[in-house]
């Protein structure tokens, strides 16, 4: 209840986050996502995407929440939420990617490939293709389709 109080709150100040301020607040909430403080990486992204702009920022505050989220369940389904409401977003790749390790972890191999293959379509740096090709075989052989 105490959370839900605080975004709410916080909800009600973000208008008044200018534009520069809204870039450094998905930055200290990507800061705190890493250094494992899941709430008030939440809290923060929570500002960010009701002040947010345009789509790009929208998106990965989005992104941030899904990563916040501690049931695998609702990870899933905002992961999912998030490749169908942003097309296109710079993160898209790291969602289907999220997706696929979701998947693998659970045994789901062929949901796992479908995550692992549409990510290796997408535009990226050559380490994150190896990674998501290696992935991508590694759920292959699971399913009992090497290719």
């Amino acid at each position: 209840m105490r959370t839900f109080v605080a975004l709410a709150a916080l909800l009600l100040l973000a208008p008044l986050v200018d534009a520069p301020a809204r870039a450094d607040e998905l930055g200290k909430a990507w800061k705190l996502l890493e250094a494992g403080d899941r709430e008030r990486a939440k809290e923060t992204a929570a500002v960010s995407l009701a002040g947010a702009q345009n789509a790009a920022e929208r998106g990965e505050a989005f992104f941030i929440l899904a990563l916040c989220e501690p049931d695998g369940r609702k990870f899933a389904k905002y992961m999912e939420q998030f490749l169908s409401d942003f097309p296109g977003h710079p993160l898209t790749w790291r969602a289907d990617t999220n997706l696929g390790m979701y998947h693998y972890a659970l045994g789901s191999y062929g949901r796992a490939s479908k995550h692992f293959r549409k990510a290796s379509g997408l535009r990226m740096s050559r380490r994150e293709e190896v990674q998501s090709l290696y992935w991508l075989g590694l759920s292959l052989l699971g399913g009992g389709k090497p290719g």
